[in-house]
Order: structure tokens, then C-alpha cells, then sequence
């Protein structure tokens, strides 16, 4: 297992430090020098970086093994759809706890201020219970209709996500007379524990069916 996880990790390493040396420090310039350092809002525009590193990393993996043909070399080795799925899976779970970790710890570093991170952790962790999920669905989906039909779906919606911050406060929650903040305060006042155990529960429940179903996964 630990040998998979090494030989899928590439471009989750590569995704989750992409945002950890250069577009967290862009990001948070004016956490140490702006006119309004806690400013919260904040968390609405850069938490669904996690999406774009966790969904990002997992179609970039995918389309990286499509290309090179590792399903096919993979069907080679004496390893069950499981193992070889379990992997990935961990990688994802690893990734989205790590992402949660760096930006609460690093807000708090930044800002000296215990409550703002920890209103940063649960929104995080939130976010982060509804990336797991997706991910989830995206190996279902990836092992019953294969990469190159479902990689197109899961790009269109990894782009959709990365930008729906901006297109709910333009478009979307003007008209129903919501704020990004009104949106922050009920994402942060979820209880992240539950959320966390039931998305986690979903999330490695859905291992064994894309196992089950990886027999119609082209490579």
C-alpha cells in the first residue's frame, strides 16, 4: 500500500505545494500588512482552493495514468481493485486533512488570533467534509464509465467550483437577499465533527463499490 500511495502522490504533492509555497503567501499578503488583517470574508474565496487542489490533483492523476496507460500495468501486478483504490483514496483523505491543517495553523500564526482560525478550521473542515464526498463520486464515477467520458464531467466541475464563490456573490445570492457573510456564519456554525464523520464514513464506504465497478474502467 504505502509503495502505491508513493507512485500516486506526485500530483497531489505537487497541487497541495503549489498552494502551500506560492499562493498561500500571495493570498495572504494582507494578512500581515493589509488595513484589515481578520478580515473573515476571507475564508469564502479561499477555502474552495481545496477543491481546486484535491479535485485538481485527482483529475491530473487520472488523466497522468489515461496517458500513460497505468490501469493497464496496474492490471499486471497481483494487486486486488481495492488495494490499488485504497491508495488513491488515502491520498485524497491525506491531502484535504493536510490542507485543513496548513490553512488554520498558518492563519493563526499569521493573525495571533485563537477564534478567527478556529472559525477557519470549521469552515474548513466543512468544506472539507463535502470535498470528500466528491471525491468519493468521482472514483465511482472514473471506475463505472471510465476516464475519458467521466474526466470530461469531473473537469467542467472542478472549474464550476473554483469559481462558484464569485458566481454566488454576483449572481446567485443577491437575489435571494444573502451575504457572503451570511453564508460564512452557517457553514462555521455547522458542527464540523458530525459533518466530518459522516462525509468520512460516505467517503471510504464508496472504496469497495468503485472496487466492484473498476472492471469497466478503460485505461
Amino acid at each position: 500500500m504505502l509503495r502505491l500511495i508513493k507512485k500516486f502522490s506526485v500530483m497531489y504533492v505537487l497541487y497541495l505545494g503549489l498552494y502551500m509555497v506560492l499562493l498561500f503567501p500571495l493570498l495572504n499578503y494582507d494578512r500581515v500588512t493589509g488595513p484589515d488583517t481578520e478580515d473573515p470574508s476571507y475564508m469564502f474565496y479561499q477555502g474552495i482552493f481545496l477543491v481546486w487542489v484535491v479535485l485538481g490533483a485527482l483529475w491530473a492523476h487520472e488523466n497522468l495514468e489515461h496517458k500513460t496507460h497505468g490501469y493497464r500495468f496496474l492490471q499486471t501486478l497481483p494487486l486486488g481493485w481495492r488495494k490499488i483504490l485504497g491508495a488513491k483514496f488515502a491520498l485524497v483523505f491525506a491531502t484535504t486533512a493536510a490542507f485543513t491543517v496548513y490553512q488554520s495553523a498558518m492563519l493563526w500564526i499569521l493573525t495571533g488570533n485563537g477564534p478567527l482560525a478556529a472559525a477557519s478550521w470549521n469552515y474548513n473542515a466543512v468544506l472539507g467534509s463535502l470535498c470528500l464526498i466528491l471525491a468519493g463520486l468521482a472514483y465511482l464515477g472514473i471506475s463505472r464509465f471510465g476516464f475519458v467520458l467521466f474526466g470530461k464531467l469531473l473537469l467542467g466541475i472542478w472549474i464550476f467550483l473554483f469559481l462558484s464563490p464569485i458566481l454566488m456573490r454576483e449572481f446567485i445570492l443577491p437575489p435571494m437577499g444573502i451575504t457572503v457573510d451570511d453564508v460564512l456564519q452557517m457553514v462555521i456554525g455547522m458542527n464540523w465533527v458530525a459533518a466530518g464523520l459522516i462525509a468520512t464514513a460516505l467517503f471510504w464506504g464508496m472504496l469497495p463499490l468503485a472496487a466492484c465497478m473498476n472492471r469497466h474502467t478503460k485505461a
